[in-house]
């Protein structure tokens, strides 16, 4: 752990932009034995014990711009933020949503804050070099984000995509600032030349903690930005390093839900499918076209009779509309409609891959407080759900593009994780 004291009496809070960022990133603090707690939106109460980290989830990636910035503006000032207080500001692997209007939202709150962005993530091969942001080894425009059927990414230069919607200057510290100890030379340059947000080229882990070692000290009032890496990277810094978990293989009975159109994730769910977990597709075509109520009803009944004897995956199948707004549209209200019904059943884990997914169905189940506990490998959550209609039970959540193909296994419990 840290030798620093003041870090004892530190009050760490992350802000998010979708509900599974807010837990993959925050089970790097719960990894090292700290209690976080999870606000599934922005208007929930946002009590904390000693010593517990606040995760508050926005939901801002899929809103418009305007409503991004307003919601991080209007978050800032409800926050009682004190000279303890540390501010990470959690973003989408990939700059798939409002990054650049929910950053100028936060500095329009706080006129004397600065940005740094370090966005890395080596345990799934992300990295920014040269101002250039690299996942799984490929430029961003060539990555798997590219295939993103919402908001894929057209830009790779992280300063250019920053700067599309703000007139906030942003400035670059390059690798070879990094690499040569001019961190802190280099950060104040761009200070000096009226930068708010900068860009902070990270490869390692040992980048990451060396721009946090050499900047926190001297600069207090920052958004700490970035995604998985940054959040390991402070984790690590403050209270040391990861402890590793063993999780036993246990028999639950598990409810899951998934609409991502990740190739991942279909081949996660076709493993755990071969492995014996049932799976309750809804026709998101017929929804559309014919009669959504008895597409709902059919659902419901089929993943009840399933429930009755073992796990249970509820997914959109959808094709004549496939990619189209209107269906993404149409597969959250169905999937709010169905799991209002299905979360009355007797389970014991709700499995959720998918951010926007797990938003719409906590709000559903009038979930506002989720405790987060250990994770199951990087970028897979899981925990206790604080209240709501499943209040005591636990859940597990992942984003579409996150994990192994045995992520769904680990999530159902179904095999042993070293991690």
């Amino acid at each position: 752990m840290n030798k620093n004291e003041s870090n004892k009496n530190m009050e760490l809070t992350e802000i998010t932009d979708d509900l599974t960022g807010a837990a993959d990133s925050s089970s790097y603090f719960t990894a090292r034995g700290k209690a976080v707690k999870i606000c599934i939106s922005g208007i929930t109460e946002f009590d904390r014990s000693e010593n517990e980290i606040l995760s508050i989830n926005l939901s801002s990636r899929n809103i418009t711009k305007e409503e991004a910035r307003l919601r991080h503006f209007e978050l800032f000032r409800r926050l009682r933020v004190q000279d303890k207080s540390f501010i990470l500001k959690k973003i989408g692997t990939g700059f798939r949503g409002n990054d650049s209007m929910e950053l100028c939202g936060l500095l329009e709150a706080a006129t004397e804050y600065v940005v740094f962005v370090i966005d890395n993530a080596p345990d799934l091969g992300t990295f920014t070099l040269y101002g250039h942001q690299y996942c799984e080894g490929e430029i961003l425009t060539k990555s798997l984000y590219a295939h993103d059927p919402i908001m894929p990414p057209t830009e790779s230069y992280i300063p250019s995509i920053l700067g599309q919607e703000s007139k906030v200057p942003i400035g670059l510290v390059d690798i070879d600032a990094v690499k040569k100890g001019k961190i802190a030379q280099e950060t104040g340059k761009n200070i000096s030349n009226g930068c708010r947000i900068i860009v902070f080229d990270a490869i390692t882990k040992k980048d990451t903690i060396e721009i946090i070692k050499t900047l926190y000290p001297i600069y207090k009032k920052v958004f700490w930005t970035g995604s998985l890496g940054i959040a390991d990277g402070i984790a690590q810094y403050f209270f040391g390093s990861w402890q590793k978990h063993h999780f036993k293989i246990r028999t639950l009975k598990c409810l899951g839900f998934c609409a991502s159109a990740y190739e991942i994730a279909k081949k996660q769910i076709a493993l755990s499918s071969e492995r014996g977990l049932q799976i309750t597709e809804i026709d998101i075509d017929e929804c559309i076209d014919g009669d959504e109520h008895t597409v709902i009803n059919a659902v419901i009944s089929k993943a009840k009779k399933q429930l009755s004897y073992g796990n249970v995956m509820v997914v959109p199948n959808v094709k004549k509309y496939s990619y189209h707004l209107e269906a993404s549209k149409k597969i959250m209200e169905v999937i709010s409609a169905v799991s209002k019904e299905l979360c009355r059943e007797n389970f014991d884990r709700l499995v959720v891959v998918g951010g926007e997914t797990s938003q719409n169905i906590f709000s559903a189940i009038n979930t506002n407080h989720l405790q987060l506990g250990l994770p199951l490998q990087a970028g897979v959550a899981q925990g206790t759900i604080i209240d709501g209609m499943l209040a005591g039970r636990e859940f597990s959540l992942k984003g579409g593009s996150m994990g192994q193909a045995d992520a769904i296994e680990k999530m159902l419990c179904r095999c042993e994780v070293y991690y």
